[in-house]
């Protein structure tokens, strides 16, 4: 399954409803990020998976883990 499907899960499951444009999930995403920590924490543990496995072993240290 793709990372940002099992984020918008996440998102959609926090706030309860799906967003219905890219600008509203935009906006739901950076603000759920900034003030709950268990989404952040969710959100940083599938990127750093996501890179470790698909793209740069770079990103993956960069993200702290």
């Amino acid at each position: 399954m793709k990372v940002s499907k099992l984020i918008d899960g996440d998102l959609n499951r926090i706030i309860n409803k799906t967003p219905s444009s890219k600008i509203e999930r935009l906006f739901y995403l950076s603000k759920y990020f900034l003030s709950h920590r268990g989404f952040r924490a969710i959100y940083l543990h599938r990127m750093s998976r996501y890179y470790y496995f698909n793209e740069s072993k770079v990103l993956y240290g960069f993200l702290g883990f």
